[in-house]
């Protein structure tokens, strides 16, 4: 009976066998199981890290061309130009065409304006819209009419072509260029200051006449009667040796 009991106790080989197969096999499961979570978790950390580095960029570069002076904007295969408007009003009586330096328009006053004077506004960059292009001119000199300066009159520095101007007689102040470029390292950089990195198009390869390029970083798509102008930015990042393409639509809020 004693013998019996030990025999009955322990485990033959094949028994030892299969519980080791049995255990080896549920070993490389959960080690496999945990080896493909953790490249998941590396990975997505990567791309995460990868699409921070534009991100900021993305949103920088939106909010500005959003207030772009319409038709200020310029595109190349590498950069994007445009002018920032400061502020904008409506004018009471455009400039008459050959008046030369002489130029003059009577406006509501800008927000550069106090209810004393203008002053603040002598020397920044006034723009009229001709159909859908910028007339841009310096402020000389300023005027108000009235004793709250609600109404001023500016002094241009040179004559004005005859119009069409803007049918809702929309006059602007605009800021300095700003320019938007990616350069060859895949650095995004504004007026020279680095934005973003990682970027991985190869702008050399650009077409700017297909609007379907994937490889510019910038694209322009001019007004039509059902939308706005629109301005299109792809950048591909790359991360574990695969890309992906961040794309965004900024629509130009100002309309002349």
């Amino acid at each position: 009976m004693r013998a019996l009991a030990r025999r009955q106790a322990g485990l033959t080989l094949v028994e030892l066998v299969i519980t080791i197969l049995v255990m080896g096999i549920l070993a490389l499961m959960v080690t496999g199981f945990i080896t493909f979570g953790t490249r998941i978790y590396v990975e997505s950390q990567a791309w995460q890290q990868e699409l921070g580095n534009v991100r900021y960029a993305a949103q920088r570069f939106s909010r500005e061309v959003r207030d772009a002076l319409p038709g200020s904007l310029e595109v190349t295969e590498h950069c994007l130009t445009f002018r920032p408007i400061l502020t904008g009003e409506r004018y009471l009586a455009a400039p008459l065409p050959g008046a030369g330096n002489a130029a003059r328009m009577l406006a509501y006053a800008p927000s550069c304006c106090t209810s004393s004077n203008c002053d603040a506004c002598e020397g920044q960059t006034l723009a009229l819209m001709d159909n859908y292009q910028p007339v841009l001119r310096e402020i000389t000199d300023n005027r108000c009419q009235g004793a709250d300066c609600a109404r001023v009159r500016f002094s241009l520095d040179a004559d004005l072509p005859s119009g069409p101007f803007s049918t809702a007689q929309r006059y602007y102040l605009v800021g300095a260029p700003i320019q938007w470029c990616l350069d060859g390292n895949g650095d995004l950089r504004r007026n020279g200051v680095l934005m973003g990195e990682g970027v991985v198009n190869n702008p050399l390869n650009c077409d700017l006449a297909d609007r379907d390029d994937p490889d510019c970083p910038f694209m322009e798509l001019p007004p039509s009667l059902s939308r706005n102008n629109l301005v299109l930015l792809q950048w591909w990042v790359e991360a574990g040796q695969q890309r992906q393409r961040f794309v965004q639509e900024v629509q130009l809020e100002n309309v002349p």
